[in-house]
């Protein structure tokens, strides 16, 4: 994913749209593969795709990874396989009460910036799980773009 956001960079026709891939492709080296939601794949109805698990603690960053999935024929060749599609629930759908398998259990993510960080979900933590986060104060870490 981070290559396809170097690419979109590098294609981008303004320098707000290189600004988004650029900082897209920040986010992505922030959070790390452990930052990254989970999947399982199945088959449906003879497809093979990857059901996404959404991460509870991870702010909303669904709709840009379907953005950068769905960006991924423009920046690479259409030679060899196809990649496997990802199939993710909304997320209010994901974490609610019949979310099932659609939730994550990956372990939150110590020594992030803040703004990753889910914010209903840090409000419900106790000063002393807030702290255990280690959560780092990045001042140059401005996400507003995406």
């Amino acid at each position: 994913q981070k290559r396809i956001c170097t690419v979109m960079a590098g294609m981008a026709s303004t320098a707000h749209e290189q600004r988004f891939w650029l900082t897209a492709r920040r986010l992505l080296e922030v959070l790390r593969e452990d930052g990254m939601s989970s999947d399982e794949s199945s088959n449906e109805r003879g497809i093979s795709t990857y059901r996404v698990h959404a991460l509870e603690w991870r702010r909303q960053v669904e709709n840009l990874m379907d953005r950068i999935d769905a960006c991924r024929a423009r920046a690479f060749s259409q030679r060899g396989a196809n990649p496997t599609p990802r199939v993710r629930l909304e997320r209010s759908v994901a974490l609610g009460p019949c979310g099932g398998t659609s939730r994550s259990i990956r372990k939150p993510v110590r020594g992030l910036p803040k703004a990753l960080y889910d914010a209903e979900w840090l409000a419900k933590l106790t000063d002393q799980q807030v702290a255990a986060l280690g959560i780092k104060e990045i001042s140059d870490f401005d996400i507003s773009i995406l």
